[in-house]
């Protein structure tokens, strides 16, 4: 079981790397800080984490990289 697990994660990285290799420098940046946003909320939404005011804040800042990215 930990080694079909160890696997997909490998596998799931290979995939995030080939495709931040091949994507424009401003949308791979979106997706990495989306993914901290997700892990947050995954986090919060299985209960291993707490909503505090710098996890909001932080959220709020991710987003609004977002937003920004697309502009030059």
């Amino acid at each position: 079981m930990a080694l079909a697990l160890a696997l997909a994660l490998a596998g799931g990285n290979l995939a995030l790397q080939y495709g931040a290799a091949h994507l424009p420098a401003n949308v791979t940046a979106v997706v990495m800080l989306t993914e901290v946003l997700f892990a947050s909320v995954s986090s919060l939404l299985l209960g291993a984490g707490q909503l505090t005011p710098a996890l909001v804040g932080g959220g709020a800042l991710i987003i609004l990289a977002a937003l920004l990215a697309p502009r030059r």
